[in-house]
């Protein structure tokens, strides 16, 4: 172990980023629901289920459900103004949004960030909001109502985000004062709930849904929000997860059995002492447990040390309100610890178990004398195996690609069975290659390169290293495709403009006077909304009808609802739409009309926005396709004309982007006149800056990923090359002394490293390319399919690093074969 110490820390370096990658897979769902129970304590206080009914709520809804407290809620929007505030300029014109419940039950369930007691005329707002419009406890906000009559309350708290105080623009106020704004006919449209056995919190929501209609339930705890965001997040270190392990497993199978060709002479020793073959076997087996145990121990001890830092630099955490959530994963799960310990020692123990017991049929004579055979053995089994994995993988191939069978597992056996096959197969593929290259040279008088051939498709050594680089540049290069296609994607402007205004909070005509700012020659909006549920099919339309709460989640497709009179002029993220779109009209992704099996022409009767109070019930014609996967990365994307989109949502723009002749001119009149209604205004360059910077921590880890998956690949080639030619030195003395001086060897061993390098590129080229073709359809299945975009010098250039790289490997032993020492071989034979 300790001889080698170089070639030692390469494999326990393998070994660790194995298990470290291993810890992110199997402890992130664990994470992530730490994540958001932390989360949620911030936004929802003490509830454990959010309810929500556009209709309202009534006492009866909550009959014979399990033990619960609850705080009904009721909500609304108007504008206001601060009496005697000259510098405040958004009179009548900003909205803000007023929560109210009874107070005692607010503060019960820990909704706000302290305690309240508030009067009919008094109000909590948060402390940003105190803070921009100069308010202290005591002074006065006047809101106004449907007929723009003002309504003064007194500023009675001021505290920092949580809760029903989540955005800058919300207040508190009791009941009664709610009733004198907007009137006493109001009905509550939520509920805080906190069920009192968190066990009962998915029967809390199902039998509330079962007894309903038109309530919505969230479970907090194990509800489809939770779930969609753990098993997208392990889906993704999954994928990560596969890649990695495929880059490195079979470098550290290579070394292994590179080290346990080395035990040889032990294991042959302790065989003559007496020792059974399985004793001997337990007892070199006791080494590479050793190194799983040191490399598991280190890499899940990384991962514990580092996981909070790089899962806050790869994700961000979104509470789609005011409030900065904390990363606060918790503690690691023990389970996965200990599971990804005991899987690193069993892994390192199995990667030599061939050779070792291959060893216990060796006599003890040539295991002492090292005069075990060097030439690779192809056998009739591993050619068998590697048919039978191609012919398996090629069926999943073909079924993942028709959709005839779908999922991640699907996807993942699919690329292991190929893996496999390219692994027990290449061989095969580099003796045929070979020989029809030996022919050529024959042909051509060229012996030393004919002899090179042969060498390359007979050495145990060379068979390896030409198996290693396959391997690596497969998965190299699947690895690269898909980072430069993330990175191209993010970095890639959404839309042709000068100017991004992104969060625009209120109705359209209050952003209006962009076009007369002065430089600005053109502006478009963006209407988008991103989770609108929908009901399609006059089946599911008919079931609608009398579902109850729970039947009707069922019924429901959400989808991204955008809104647009035609093709867009600036935004570029949507493409393939008409001039104009009518009424009846609706565009979508092929790929998502395939699914729910329409195509052009079709006419699609649904509703959309049908949990809203504004639902739309129309028949559509699907008028065409449009390609999204730039804007919604493989998500549902709805195109619909503006009319339709406003008759659901009103007119509220969520973005804008302006061509103009002085950007920072333009930002700075839009900060002064709306700072309050948007959430930022950038220039396109300041705002692909910001994009950069939110994905860099993805960027990173691929390419870091890459570039280890390269060096340990290249370590253990070198590995090999010092190995095999220490196998082979006496078979080279013999060639020195009687057919080949010194320079023709070393430039067959040359021609042999460069015959082995070109064959693995030529397979493995294609071969990469079938695999990130699948592992696309994996982040499909998750909707981050980011498009494979390949940049072909970048690339090339790549591919051609690899092959100078591993190329020169080859100098190891050419170097040897200039220092070596003919006689004392020779004498040895």
């Amino acid at each position: 172990m300790f001889s080698k110490p170089f070639r030692t820390i390469m494999l326990v370096l393998c070994i660790l980023i194995c298990s470290f990658a291993g810890m992110m897979t199997f402890d992130m769902s664990n994470s992530v629901r730490n994540v958001l129970e932390s989360a949620f304590l911030s936004m929802f206080g003490d509830s454990n289920v959010i309810v929500s009914a556009n209709n309202g709520l009534a006492e009866s809804d909550f009959e014979g459900l399990p033990a619960h407290d609850k705080t009904m809620f009721t909500g609304n929007r108007t504008t206001f103004n601060v009496p005697g505030n000259d510098k405040y300029a958004y009179f009548n014109e900003k909205s803000i949004l007023i929560y109210s419940a009874d107070i005692a039950a607010i503060n019960e369930m820990d909704l706000v960030a302290a305690d309240v007691d508030l009067a009919e005329d008094e109000v909590a707002i948060p402390k940003t909001l105190a803070e921009e419009l100069d308010l202290s406890t005591g002074d006065t906000i006047e809101f106004f109502d449907e007929e723009e009559k003002a309504h003064a309350f007194t500023v009675k708290s001021i505290l920092t985000y949580k809760g029903m105080l989540s955005e800058k623009y919300n207040v508190v106020m009791p009941l009664e004062g709610f009733s004198e704004l907007f009137g006493e006919d109001f009905k509550f449209v939520g509920a805080y709930v906190r069920v009192h056995d968190r066990g009962d919190v998915g029967k809390f929501c199902t039998a509330m849904e079962e007894n309903t209609q038109g309530i919505e339930t969230e479970d907090l705890i194990n509800g489809e929000m939770v779930q969609q965001n753990v098993n997208s997040v392990t889906s993704i270190f999954a994928i990560l997860f596969l890649i990695c392990l495929m880059l490195v497993i079979f470098v550290t199978i290579s070394l292994s059995e590179r080290i346990m060709v080395e035990r040889m002479g032990t294991v042959g020793t302790l065989r003559s002492l007496g020792v059974s073959p399985n004793a001997t076997a337990l007892i070199v087996l006791f080494e590479n447990a050793l190194y799983g145990l040191i490399g598991g121990v280190l890499g899940s001890t990384l991962y514990v040390l580092t996981r909070d830092p790089i899962f806050n630099n790869v994700f961000s955490l979104n509470s789609g309100s005011d409030i900065e959530l904390e990363m606060n994963l918790g503690n690691v799960s023990v389970i996965a610890w200990i599971g990804v310990i005991i899987g690193a020692v069993v892994i390192e123990c199995l990667c030599p178990i061939k050779e070792l017991l291959k060893a216990t049929r060796t006599s003890i004579r040539d295991l002492i004398f090292d005069n075990k055979d060097t030439d690779y053995k192809y056998t009739k089994k591993t050619l068998a195996a590697s048919i039978l994995f191609a012919a398996l993988g090629i069926a999943g191939l073909v079924m993942v690609l028709t959709k005839t069978m779908e999922g991640l597992a699907v996807v993942f056996l699919t690329i292991v069975l190929l893996v496999a096959a390219l692994f027990l197969g290449y061989p095969f593929i580099l003796r045929s290659c070979s020989k029809i290259l030996e022919k050529y040279f024959v042909k051509k008088d060229c012996p030393v390169a004919a002899f090179a051939c042969v060498q390359a498709r007979t050495k145990k050594a060379s068979v390896g290293i030409s198996r290693l680089f396959v391997m690596a540049v497969a998965m190299g290069l699947v690895l690269f495709v898909l980072s430069t296609s993330y990175v191209n994607f993010c970095s890639r402007p959404e839309a042709d403009a000068d100017v991004v205004v992104t969060g625009l909070s209120e109705e359209g005509k209050a952003f209006e006077y962009f076009n007369d700012i002065e430089g600005v020659t053109e502006v478009e909006f963006m209407n988008y909304n991103w989770g609108t549920k929908f009901i399609i099919g006059d089946d599911d339309l008919k079931a609608a009808e009398t579902a109850n709460s729970k039947e009707m989640r069922d019924l429901y497709h959400t989808a991204i609802l955008v809104g647009t009179e035609g093709d867009f002029k600036l935004f570029n993220a949507i493409k393939d739409l008409p001039e104009t779109i009518g009424d009846d009209e609706i565009y979508m992704d092929k790929s998502i009309a395939k699914k729910l099996g329409y195509s052009v022409g079709d006419e699609i009767p649904m509703i959309m926005g049908a949990n809203g109070e504004k639902a739309l019930n129309k028949t559509m014609k699907l008028a065409g396709y449009c390609d999204s996967i730039k804007f919604a990365a493989g998500a549902a994307v709805y195109v619909v004309s503006l009319d339709n989109y406003n008759a659901i949502f009103e007119d509220h723009p969520t973005s804008a982007y302006l061509r103009c002749e002085d950007p920072k001119g333009v930002v700075d009149t839009i900060k002064e006149r709306s700072g309050c209604m948007i959430n930022s205004v950038l220039t396109m360059d300041d705002y692909m800056e910001e994009v950069k910077a939110q994905n860099a921590g993805m960027s990173t880890l691929l390419y870091m990923l890459i570039g280890m998956g390269v060096i340990l690949t290249f370590v253990a080639v070198v590995s090999n090359q010092t190995i095999g030619f220490s196998g082979r030195r006496r078979e080279c003395a013999v060639l020195v002394s009687t057919a080949m001086s010194r320079g023709k060897l070393k430039k067959a061993f040359f021609t042999e490293s460069l015959i082995s390098s070109i064959v693995a590129l030529v397979v493995a080229i294609p071969f990469a390319a079938v695999v990130a073709g699948l592992f696309q359809k994996a982040l499909e299945m998750i909707e981050m399919n980011f498009g494979l975009s390949i940049d072909l010098l970048p690339t090339m250039v790549f591919i051609f690093g690899l092959f100078v790289l591993f190329v020169s490997t080859v100098l190891m032993p050419i170097k040897h074969i200039r220092k070596m020492k003919i006689a004392e071989q020779l004498k040895y034979e």
